[in-house]
């Protein structure tokens, strides 16, 4: 027997093996990356990304644009470059260098600076300032946000109207009923914190906002899940401000992308039964958020609960 052939071809086999696994392995990545729409989304906002700045660089003057990163299953890292806008899909300890990023390029102005940077939000604000430095005339920077940036709603009419009051002089308690949804009440203690007081009411903030009771509250929000895949909202039938504040965060919750595509069945606006109405003494809605999860888009619900009820006390 020829030891030195056979150990060749076993070799051989082993290496044929490895290589082998390694194209499934690859495979098997990039048809997950497929199948559930990482990669569409990453060439998704690299082109669209891209077009808006070649859209700020002909437009006249000095332009600002929010922009969300919502329609995603996977958290994405944003690079603006010179000439093109690099979008990677953001893994926590991976250095972006080792995975593929979507690209797409942008017509360079020649007296128009387009300032490099890159981080991992979900927000992110775009901005043409007109700068006169380094022999050009005006800067395209684009800046992390924290959160979306908030936008009153416009109250339905069909929702009843009220005498709401001041949103800064209302004590308002977020209460929730699963763990899993801890954070999604931190995201909106610090919305309000953002959006609602100036860095010299944080006291007023504290008071009415982070650190009120619920016997101490002018408004309850309570946040759950429900039985099934539904978004319900529930009022207490004999507070006029319930009704208000549940008809309003529903419309502004059904809106988002994530409750936007269930059918219209599974988007219940109702009063509480008559032993959850005598629980509450305050005015108080209950906000179910579907089937349980773990995968709550927190980055789109808090921003629409929040901007439900700046809406209901700008009415």
């Amino acid at each position: 027997m020829n030891k030195k052939g056979y150990m060749q071809t076993l070799w051989f086999v082993i290496l044929e093996g490895a290589v082998l696994l390694m194209f499934i392995i690859t495979g098997f990545a990039f048809m997950s990356d497929m199948a559930d729409g990482t990669t569409y989304w990453k060439n998704f906002y690299a082109r669209d990304v891209a077009l808006l700045v070649d859209t700020m660089e002909a437009a006249p003057g000095e332009v600002s644009f929010n922009y969300n990163f919502l329609n995603t299953p996977k958290d994405l890292q944003i690079e603006l470059n010179n000439d093109s806008v690099e979008v990677y899909e953001y893994v926590e300890g991976v250095d972006k260098s080792r995975v593929t990023p979507a690209s797409f390029p942008f017509a360079k102005a020649n007296n128009i600076k387009v300032e490099e940077n890159n981080f991992f939000s979900m927000f992110f604000t775009l901005k043409k300032t007109d700068v006169k430095e380094d022999g050009f005339d005006s800067k395209i920077s684009m800046t992390e946000n924290n959160f979306a940036v908030s936008t009153t709603i416009s109250v339905p009419a069909s929702c009843p109207k009220t005498i709401p009051g001041n949103i800064k002089e209302t004590k308002i308690y977020f209460k929730t009923k699963n763990d899993k949804l801890l954070s999604l009440k931190a995201t909106l203690q610090d919305l309000f914190k953002k959006q609602v007081y100036s860095e010299d009411e944080e006291n007023i903030y504290e008071t009415n906002i982070l650190n009120v009771g619920e016997s101490q509250a002018d408004i309850i929000i309570v946040l759950d899940f429900a039985d099934e895949d539904k978004l319900e909202v529930y009022y207490k039938d004999s507070d006029i401000k319930s009704k208000s504040i549940s008809c309003i965060t529903i419309f502004a919750l059904e809106n988002t992308a994530y409750f936007n595509s269930k059918d219209s069945e599974q988007k219940i606006h109702t009063e509480l039964n008559s032993q959850e109405q005598s629980v509450f003494t305050k005015t108080a809605i209950v906000i179910k958020l579907g089937a349980e999860t773990d995968d709550l888009p927190i980055q789109e619900v808090a921003p629409a609960i929040f901007n439900a009820l700046e809406g209901y006390f700008s009415q």
